[in-house]
């Protein structure tokens, strides 16, 4: 009797693999050898020479009238008129891996002649990168070839909108509710003189330190708190209060020497150790005011992440040992340990302390989220069902929108919105929270039309005008943002924020004017808030506001009442100060401050400035500039040896596949910044570069005549150049 091998079937299943992989390799190499001497014509579904343009919002066209759209203008004017289609295949927010992920499809769709490419700048805060699979896709032309032979031709008029505005603001505007018992009751008394009694007069500054706290005025809640500690140094209540007034403020090093002195005065004190856990978590992410501020938001900087949050993680262990009674611990504790690494030792805690207290929201939304974020969906979703029906409609909302959010972080983008529809249907609660979610992922059309569907008369109407306007305008929609943001003032007549996506939405359509009062109405009613403030410095700079009148009180700080200018330049000067009163270590509005203090020649102001106390002397920017170590250039990215090989390596990867395809390809600089691994990626290639930045300080003398209102991208002057610029290279590229 024969025994079966199983030697003979492997090796057949080898040799058959082995043959299999030899014809890729040599219709691989067919194909690569082809390229060398057969260009395919190109041409869209309606005949035309197709033009495709890819890369970021400086494509997708935030600010302004678009390049695309006004090159198409341009090309299709003349004897030419109608022989080409431009494809805006931007979209806002990508980074180089994206767009060089997007391409391979959208060659194949369309068959341009031309590919004109500019990404770049969002690689400093946008770290998605091209996966191991997708990359050998991209080198692959076997794949590309397959990939084309179920492709379908298709013309310009069939791009739908991708990507949207994404303001610079990403927070999103959040405006001070005052708490009722500060608004009932007003700032505290100061104890009478003469009674000598500093632990009055210490508990006095505290209970001011709070009050300033609740109505936003950080600054003078730290002021206060200060005063407490100095009245007070070895009392707990004080220590607490000052780090928690700094962190708000951000200053970390100065919450960080709060931390030490009381973990060495107070080492087995629960809530000093929860203190510091929280120092931590801050320090390794702060909350950015700007998408583009890189990693040195706040004064001290981030710190590696992993490790800040293992410290944060071990201070908060600490203080569950010490009090596990405190409901608040949990929660941290729980993410902590989940950004660290330690999943299951996060989930367990975050269960634990689900069991102990079911009536934390907090605690149910993490555990949620850890579940969800790591494949559990089932298990996520019946606790979301339960905390619809045991919480009240706000902390249900607030657990459901964890749930999609951790759908969307984990990349379960079609799981996510299934979710967020089903969850909109138990209220307008529900519906804000999954809206307020999918915008976290950029959902932003998907956020509106779950908002759009909710009834009229509901009791949230105001809030979810006011959210639709922003949603709008996140997706470049600005008359449907000016037009929800007034019925949401329909409903609230003071409902800053709906004030405040209003000026907005005017700002964005160029009638600067009109955007400027509805600001000023929003910084009425919400007198520390950045956003608005920092808008209405642009506002003020780029169209020329009077100092008079409503504005004496900004103009104050830097004694101008009294006096008009015919100028915007002194007005945004006191909007930018109030900023940095409210955000001292944001770097992103000293930049923007230092660059329009530098364009003014008026650089040597800032100096003066911080001496008087006026401005933070210890803002990162301003002190570069005290120090004579800033170079001005709006938001210029200055690459490291990562970030040059990252953009080299995704150029290479872009350019590849427009020549396999036989289409041209036409890179660029930006307006104001120019990679030196895009422009020798050019040059390595043969392929033409563009140097924009160049062009713009030939054309322009200022910034504000080719800026949008953003301070950022291009307004429709900007995009006419470039547009100027990309089709005077087609053009040439035609004649060769």
């Amino acid at each position: 009797m024969k025994h079966f091998s199983m030697r003979r079937p492997v090796a057949l299943a080898l040799k058959l693999a082995g043959v299999v992989l030899l014809s890729l390799a040599l219709f691989e190499a067919a194909l690569r050898l082809s390229g060398l001497f057969f260009r395919r014509a190109q041409s869209a579904a309606d005949g035309k020479t197709a033009i495709l343009c890819i890369g970021d919002s400086f494509v997708w066209g935030v600010g302004g009238e678009s390049f695309p759209q006004q090159l198409s203008e341009l090309l299709n004017s003349g004897e030419q008129a109608g022989g080409y289609s431009v494809i805006n295949a931007g979209k806002a927010g990508a980074n180089s891996a994206q767009t060089a992920q997007a391409l391979p499809a959208l060659l194949r769709a369309y068959r341009p002649a031309v590919v004109i490419a500019l990404f770049g700048m969002n690689n400093s805060w946008n770290s998605e990168a091209m996966s191991a699979w997708d990359w050998l896709k991209s080198k692959s032309r076997a794949w590309r070839f397959f990939a084309s032979l179920s492709a379908r031709p298709q013309s310009a008029q069939e791009v739908a909108p991708r990507g949207g505005c994404e303001p610079d603001f990403e927070a999103g505007f959040n405006y001070i509710k005052v708490s009722s018992g500060i608004a009932a009751g007003g700032l505290p008394a100061l104890p009478k003189s003469g009674s000598g009694d500093a632990g009055r007069l210490a508990q006095y500054y505290g209970v001011l330190s709070s009050a300033y706290s609740g109505l936003g005025h950080l600054s003078e809640a730290v002021q206060s708190a200060e005063k407490a500690f100095a009245l007070e140094p070895a009392d707990k209540d004080a220590l607490l209060r000052l780090g928690y007034a700094r962190l708000a403020f951000g200053d970390y090093d100065g919450a960080y020497s709060v931390a030490e002195q009381a973990l060495r005065l107070h080492p087995g004190d629960s809530e000093i150790n929860f203190f510091a856990g929280n120092y931590y978590a801050r320090r390794a992410a702060p909350p950015p005011l700007n998408p583009m501020a890189g990693t040195a938001v706040f004064k001290g900087g981030l710190l590696d992440r992993r490790q800040a949050y293992e410290s944060a993680s071990k201070y908060f262990l600490k203080a569950l040992e010490l009090d596990g009674g405190k409901e608040s611990y949990y929660a941290p504790a729980a993410e902590a340990l989940a950004e660290c690494g330690h999943y299951r030792q996060a989930l367990k805690l975050a269960k634990t302390g689900a069991a102990r207290f079911p009536s934390s929201s907090s605690i149910a939304a993490q555990a949620i989220r850890l579940e969800a974020g790591h494949g559990r969906r089932s298990a996520a979703r019946s606790m979301v069902l339960k905390s619809l029906e045991i919480f009240p409609a706000a902390e249900a909302a607030t657990v459901a929108s964890a749930y999609v959010q951790a759908l969307l972080e984990a990349g379960r983008t079609a799981q996510a919105l299934e979710e967020a529809r089903k969850l909109s249907g138990y209220g307008p609660a529900a519906a804000l929270a999954a809206a307020s979610a999918l915008k976290a992922g950029k959902l932003y059309a998907e956020g509106a039309a779950l908002l759009e569907r909710l009834p009229a008369g509901s009791p949230d109407g105001a809030d979810i005008k006011a959210a639709l306007a922003d949603l709008y305008l996140r997706a470049c929609q600005a008359d449907k943002a000016a037009s929800a943001a007034d019925e949401a003032l329909k409903l609230d007549s003071a409902h800053a924020a709906a004030f405040y996506y209003k000026g907005c939405a005017l700002a964005f359509s160029g009638d600067y004017e009109k955007a400027g009062l509805w600001l000023e109405k929003a910084r009425r009613l919400a007198p520390g808030n950045p956003l608005v403030l920092l808008q209405l410095a642009r506002l003020n700079y780029r169209k020329g506001f009077f100092c008079w009148g409503d504005k004496a009180g900004v103009c104050a700080y830097v004694g101008l009442q009294g006096r008009a200018f015919s100028k915007g330049f002194e007005s945004a000067l006191g909007y930018y100060i109030q900023a940095l009163k409210s955000q001292p270590y944001s770097m992103p509005i000293a930049e923007e401050l230092a660059a329009m203090l530098y364009e003014e020649g008026r650089i040597g102001m800032i100096p003066s400035l911080c001496h008087k106390g006026v401005l933070p002397a210890a803002n990162a920017v301003l002190a570069a500039v005290i120090e004579n170590r800033y170079l001005p250039a709006g938001l210029e990215i200055l690459p490291d040896d990562a970030f040059n090989r990252r953009l080299k390596r995704d150029t290479a990867s872009i350019a590849e596949a427009a020549a396999a395809s036989g289409a041209r390809l036409i890179l660029s600089s930006y307006p104001e910044n120019d990679f030196a691994a895009v422009r020798s990626a050019a040059a390595g290639f043969g392929v033409p570069y563009v140097d924009l930045t160049a062009l713009f300080r030939k054309r322009f003398s200022r910034r504000t005549e080719f800026v949008a209102y953003d301070s950022f991208h291009c307004n429709s002057a900007g995009y006419r150049l470039m547009a100027e610029a990309y089709a005077a290279e087609i053009r040439r590229l035609q004649k060769r």
